[in-house]
């Protein structure tokens, strides 16, 4: 499992929040944001998930939906629902404003796989009208599963 203060080193300068996330709490505005989930298991931490965008409170509702036409936020809300319900993990999302949302979303993504970390963002996408809602959801939480081996060796 990643050391806190490692990963508090890759994201320097990012703001904090639990999940999930009350109204008002996160900006409105229209800037580029990146975001990093992650995972709290006891003292330690394993991010998941990271993005972009220039909608950060909507982009939370979507994952909150995770609606199955959209590949991104039906994977990444399968993923909040199973730590945090079926596995009782908190969850942090660490988020910070960014001139560059695309490139920096891909050197986060880089630099934590590098790290050592499997993030769901290495999953494929899926076809909504060819796949099946519950095998998509079985493919998320094998990969939860995974991770959660991968914590466990250290």
């Amino acid at each position: 499992m990643i050391e806190v203060e490692l990963l508090n080193s890759l994201l320097d300068g990012f703001q904090t929040v639990e999940w999930p996330i009350g109204p008002g709490v996160l900006p409105n505005s229209p800037e580029w944001y990146v975001y990093v989930f992650i995972l709290s298991l006891g003292s330690g931490q394993l991010p998941f998930y990271a993005g972009q965008t220039k909608r950060l409170a909507a982009r939370m509702g979507d994952y909150e939906s995770a609606q199955f036409a959209a590949s991104t936020d039906f994977r990444v809300g399968e993923a909040i629902r199973f730590f945090a319900q079926e596995r009782q993990c908190g969850i942090q999302v660490r988020f910070k404003q960014s001139d560059h949302g695309l490139q920096d979303e891909y050197l986060i993504i880089r630099e934590l796989q590098l790290s050592g970390f499997h993030m769901l963002n290495s999953l494929l996408a899926y076809d909504y009208r060819q796949a099946s809602k519950e095998a998509e959801r079985e493919v998320v939480q094998r990969f939860c599963r995974m991770i959660l081996r991968q914590a466990e060796r250290g």
